[in-house]
Parts: structure tokens; C-alpha cells; sequence
């Protein structure tokens, strides 16, 4: 009888083992399914402060988190970022220094990824893509310092000076402010969030004595 009490214990401990190790395999795989390729959003305290500079006028547009439209595909490997297949971003401008009658409703800047390279060890990101100021595009190159959170968000840090004389042709982006050699400086703090990671945590039930 004592045997059989000890078999059967046995027993149910096994398939309680089994059975946790068989969640906790699954678990790892959608983890790590979830972080070999996914589509990351911005969110959270995002935001682009443009400033344009230029001998008639000086203002500092500022984008928010609602205003700025930007995702990409990360891969994360061994809890750093690893490589950036596709990278976009779009924002309206609005200028601190206006009224909201006077808000410059019809000009946006624009980025989309045509070539990276990522240095994980160094926590690194060279991008180049194309750059759209007011409707004219220009091929640019963007650097970023990133930080892998440990909330699984991707945190990206970077500026850029631009001369719109380089631009081949006018740009409609607030043509009052960009003559005179203007010169617009982007400052980027954006933080990406992966919407698809939504892991479970199984906690196995209490071994009955």
C-alpha cells in the first residue's frame, strides 16, 4: 500500500514537472518568436523639437507623441538590439512661437529607411534613408544611441543639422523662414513600444500534500 501511495506520488510530480517544463518551453519560444522580428510603435514621452534658424527668422517647431506617426522593425537578440529592417517617421510642425490661428497646418517632416547599421556593442544605430522636408526629399544619414529597456521598449536618441540649400529645389515647408541659407536642427527622443509582446506568466499550482 505504501508502494503504491509512493508510485502514484511519483507520479503526479512527474506530470507536474512535465507539465510546467512544457509551458515554460512554449513561453520562451513565442518570447523569443515575438522578439525575432517585431513591429515596435512609438509612444509614451516621445518627442522632436525642429529648430529652424535663419537670418530673417528663428522658431522651434515641437512634435509630441500624438503628433508623430513612426514604427519599425527591430530585432532583438540576446536582450540588445541587433539589426532595424524598416524604419519610418512622420510628423507635423508646429511652431512654439505662433498663435494655434497661425500653426503651420500644411508642412510635416518625414524619414524612411533605405540602408542601417547597427552597433550593438556600442549601442549604436547609422541610418540612411530619405528625408522629406515640406515635400522635398533628400537622401540623409541619421545616428542614434539606443537603450533596450527593461520593459522591453526601445529608447532612441539622435540629432541632425540640415542646410536646405542642399535641396534641389524650394521647399514648401514655412517658405517665410527659408531663405537666407536656413539651417534646421532636429533634436529626437523617441521611445518604441512592441504592442505584439503580450506574454502570460503561469505560475504551476501548489503540490498537494
Amino acid at each position: 500500500m505504501k508502494n503504491n501511495y509512493t508510485f502514484s506520488s511519483r507520479r503526479k510530480t512527474y506530470l507536474k514537472s512535465t507539465a510546467l517544463f512544457f509551458l515554460t518551453f512554449v513561453s520562451t519560444m513565442v518570447f523569443q518568436q515575438a522578439n525575432a522580428q517585431s513591429t515596435y510603435k512609438i509612444e509614451g514621452d516621445s518627442q522632436i523639437k525642429v529648430a529652424v534658424d535663419s537670418i530673417k527668422n528663428n522658431f522651434t517647431a515641437v512634435g509630441s507623441t500624438n503628433a508623430i506617426n513612426a514604427e519599425g522593425n527591430f530585432i532583438i537578440k540576446d536582450g540588445s538590439l541587433d539589426h532595424i529592417s524598416s524604419f519610418k517617421l512622420k510628423m507635423p510642425m508646429v511652431n512654439s512661437n505662433m498663435s494655434p490661428s497661425e500653426t503651420l497646418t500644411n508642412d510635416s517632416i518625414g524619414f524612411e529607411l533605405t540602408h542601417v547599421m547597427v552597433l550593438p556593442t556600442m549601442r549604436l544605430i547609422h541610418i540612411v534613408g530619405m528625408l522629406d522636408v515640406g515635400g522635398v526629399s533628400s537622401r540623409t544619414e541619421l545616428d542614434f544611441s539606443f537603450t533596450v529597456n527593461e520593459d522591453q521598449t526601445i529608447s532612441l536618441f539622435g540629432t541632425k543639422s540640415i542646410k536646405l540649400k542642399d535641396y534641389n529645389k524650394d521647399s514648401k515647408f514655412s517658405s517665410a523662414v527659408l531663405k537666407d541659407n536656413a539651417e534646421v536642427k532636429l533634436d529626437m527622443n523617441l521611445l518604441f513600444k512592441n504592442n505584439q509582446l503580450n506574454l502570460a506568466v503561469v505560475s504551476p499550482e501548489p503540490e498537494k500534500k
